[in-house]
C-alpha cells in the first residue's frame, strides 16, 4: 500500500486521528503507521490492522527481544474498531 492509501483510509474513520509517523519498506510501500487521537495511541500494520493503547496510562518496562535490556513503553492491544478499509 502507498502512503496516500493509508491517509485516505485513516481520514475515512472520522475519528480525529493525527498521523505521527509512517515507516516505509523500500520498494514495497508502507510497513507501519503510528498516530494518535486525543486519548489513544494507534498503530497500523501494512495490511491496515490496528492496535491501540491509552495515552495517559503509566509506562511499563518492556524487555527488548533477544537482549537483557528493557525499554519503557505503553501497553497496546488489537483494536478492530480502527481497522482500515481500502477502496
Amino acid at each position: 500500500m502507498k502512503v496516500i492509501d493509508f491517509e485516505r483510509a485513516i481520514e475515512a474513520l472520522n475519528c480525529d486521528v493525527q498521523i505521527d509517523h509512517v515507516k516505509i519498506r523500500p520498494g514495497k510501500g508502507v510497513r507501519q503507521v503510528i498516530g494518535h487521537t486525543p486519548s489513544l495511541i494507534l498503530i497500523w500494520d501494512d495490511t491496515g490492522r490496528a492496535w491501540s493503547g491509552q495515552k495517559d496510562q503509566p509506562l511499563i518496562e518492556i524487555f527488548e527481544s533477544g537482549t537483557d535490556e528493557t525499554k519503557k513503553g505503553t501497553e497496546i492491544s488489537r483494536d478492530k474498531t480502527f481497522d482500515l478499509k481500502f477502496d
